[in-house]
């Protein structure tokens, strides 16, 4: 019988071990893609000058070629509460939940740029989950990224 006991308790602590190594693993490659996916935003925003309407439209591009479903909430990572929220390729427009595919938030420079032009940052947050079968989404992360300095920022939505 001590065997018996024995050999269940190993076996548990086995399975134990395999749903941590494997959790372990889809937060890793699930943080790496949004990471990516979050780089080819950033990229987006600065070869065209800022968010517009164009770089809106290369960051859908972006997200179908990721499949990108997650969701978050943009509200408590702005202080100022200056930001776009982004659902399913419309600005501004939420979930049921109050919810974002992704955010971008404007930050002006505190240095003047060259010949004393403003100098803009673009501040991309991305959001993936750790979503289990049985359980639901148990926890958001966030991935934030800053994109460098732009001057002029033509025409985007923030004016």
């Amino acid at each position: 019988m001590r065997n018996a006991i024995g050999g269940a308790w190993l076996y548990s602590m086995v399975m134990v071990f395999t749903v941590f190594l494997v959790a372990f693993v889809s937060i890793t490659l699930n943080y790496a893609n949004a990471y990516k996916m979050q780089n080819q935003m950033m990229s987006a925003i600065e070869a065209n000058d800022g968010f517009n309407s164009s770089s809106l439209e290369q960051m859908q591009g972006v997200i179908s070629t990721y499949s990108y479903r997650s969701t978050g909430n943009c509200e408590s990572g702005y202080t100022d509460g200056d930001f776009i929220g982004v659902l399913n390729g419309n600005k501004g427009n939420k979930n049921v939940d109050g919810k974002y595919n992704y955010c971008i938030s404007r930050i002006k420079s505190s240095s003047a740029g060259s010949n004393n032009y403003t100098k803009y940052y673009y501040n991309v947050t991305v959001f993936f989950g750790f979503d289990l079968p049985l359980f639901g989404n148990l926890y958001t992360f966030r991935v934030n990224g800053e994109t460098n300095g732009i001057m002029y920022p033509y025409k985007d939505f923030f004016d």
